[in-house]
């Protein structure tokens, strides 16, 4: 991890490249996840884009093989990566990592549930809890949704989902969920 992470990004991406197109094999063991992180906060920190993609190509990469909880929580890191710097430069379709429609997709593929449904659920949801209407399961799953909206809501305060009307009642809705 060490040598990896010392890297110039030029020679990360080689190095990413052979791994991806099987001309090449990382350590056992070796700590995606860990590397992602790192390249991620070293593109936060230095406000570049190039490190950005870098941990976003982990991000994915790792998610291909996870479990479905593990590939949830890598795609939510990923999209925080996302807009973040989409909130930093704008908007782009030439550029993927600061394309809305590919935080949108994702929001929209991982919300499992109707709105209509999250709203009836979501209604005094505590008072059902107790009563027994509602299991906990129900509540994490209200809870995961909400988690997802945390991430984009950001973006529409400055008017980036002002064209994704359902993603914004997902939104108007998530001070109701648990």
């Amino acid at each position: 991890m060490n040598h990896v992470i010392e890297l110039a990004p030029s020679e990360l991406n080689d190095w990413l490249d052979a791994i991806l197109n099987n001309r090449s094999y990382a350590p056992k063991n070796f700590n995606w996840l860990g590397l992602a992180e790192i390249l991620a906060r070293r593109a936060l920190e230095t406000r570049s884009l190039q490190w950005a993609h870098l941990a976003i190509r982990v991000y994915e990469y790792r998610a291909r093989s996870a479990d479905k909880d593990e590939r949830d929580s890598l795609l939510c890191s990923e999209m925080r990566v996302r807009v973040h710097f989409i909130k930093q430069f704008g908007l782009s379709k030439e550029d993927g990592l600061l394309d809305i429609n590919t935080v949108v997709s994702w929001f929209m593929e991982n919300t499992d549930c109707s709105l209509e449904w999250a709203k009836n659920v979501s209604d005094n949801w505590l008072d059902k809890l107790q009563k027994g209407e509602i299991t906990i399961e129900t509540i994490n799953a209200l809870r995961k949704i909400k988690n997802r909206i945390n991430i984009v809501k950001s973006l529409d305060s400055l008017g980036f989902l002002d064209g994704y009307p359902e993603v914004r009642q997902w939104i108007a809705l998530s001070s109701q969920l648990p």
